[in-house]
């Protein structure tokens, strides 16, 4: 059984999700390596999270959630100003004059001055990185702004307001005194927030309770649709098994493994106490054992390159197993990034 390791400076299988509860509260689940993660979930972070999720490989759309003013401020901290160039990194959140939004956004698609995403319109909060605008672009101790660049621009209009940093959502665990010791910096945030142990042995525990939730509703309706649901209250559970509401993987765990009948199951602790075995993988079960097309394109053996069904769903309520087309065959990528129910 793992019980503890020696932490890297950076989380290097750091991975978070979103969870709803009965009433809609919006919760983050923080997954410290070992124990139970939902099918499909992409390697994250809280940080990445909370203003909303990045959507494919490459993170090219981002689906933004629909923060209050109070909730928003709840996640950034260190207000400084912008004229401080030692202030300045590579990726920084800055609020703007709304009056000059249009020439900001216009700066912004300049090569020295890359815009992340928009992180509040109506606040005029933004990420920006412009380290193409700096002499001295490896040295992150001090730079100052090149005389013609967008950056410098954007100081000389007066149209950046502040700069911000994004609350450092890192969240760590020790085994001290047969008990499990969570370590983490921030003192709030709108979520309620859970982190599961290096031990799997040991439960899910919420770590945060906020003073005003993020609710469901709140978050984009693609968004919504995908986010595992809970019957009970987070403000009545401090501890549960995300596994016993929705299909999840484990990791590190091999010597509770079973294989049976071509499915495998891990043993893990429930939310009422003792413990049982869930199902986490069907991948020895042969879904497609007919192709209408085989005869069609020679095939001697199916390959299953052509119309692959994987074993994960995306949602609790899945209606739909797999849609092919028949008129086509090529190897498809296993990398799924968006979910239509």
């Amino acid at each position: 059984m793992k019980i503890d390791k020696e932490y890297p400076a950076t989380h290097s299988m750091s991975t978070a999700w979103y969870v709803a509860d009965e009433e809609g509260n919006v919760g983050i689940i923080d997954y410290n390596e070992n124990g139970p993660v939902p099918w499909e979930t992409e390697e994250s972070c809280i940080g990445a999270l909370v203003f909303g999720h990045e959507e494919g490989i490459n993170s090219t759309t981002f689906l933004p959630i629909h923060l209050t003013k109070e909730q928003f401020f709840e996640l950034i901290e260190k207000p400084r100003s912008p004229y401080d160039e030692k202030e300045w990194c590579c990726d920084t959140i800055v609020q703007i004059d709304l009056a000059q939004e249009k020439e900001f956004l216009k700066l912004t698609k300049n090569d020295d001055a890359k815009l992340i995403k928009c992180l509040s319109k109506s606040l005029g909060f933004y990420e920006i990185a412009c380290y193409n605008s700096f002499i001295g672009k490896s040295d992150y101790t001090y730079r100052k702004p090149l005389k013609n660049s967008s950056l410098r621009k954007m100081l000389d209009s007066n149209m950046l307001l502040k700069l911000y940093s994004l609350k450092d959502f890192y969240i760590s665990d020790k085994w001290v005194d047969n008990t499990v010791v969570y370590e983490y910096n921030f003192k709030s945030a709108p979520y309620y927030i859970y982190a599961q142990p290096y031990c799997s042995d040991f439960l899910t525990v919420r770590i945060n309770i906020p003073k005003e939730s993020v609710k469901l509703s709140q978050l984009p309706e693609i968004l919504q649709r995908r986010v595992p649901r809970v019957p009970f209250k987070f403000k009545d559970c401090e501890r549960f098994q995300i596994a016993e509401y929705t299909p999840c993987m484990s990791y590190y765990n091999d010597d509770t493994i079973v294989n049976l009948d071509g499915c495998q199951y891990s043993l893990l602790p429930t939310t009422e106490g003792g413990k049982a075995y869930f199902m986490e993988s069907m991948h020895d079960i042969d879904f497609y054992p007919y192709c209408s097309e085989k005869d069609k394109y020679g095939c001697e053996k199916c390959s299953n390159y052509c119309a692959t069904c994987n074993e994960h769903v995306f949602t609790d309520h899945p209606t739909v197993m797999i849609v092919v087309s028949p008129y086509s065959k090529f190897k498809y990528d296993y990398q799924f990034t968006s979910i239509v129910r």
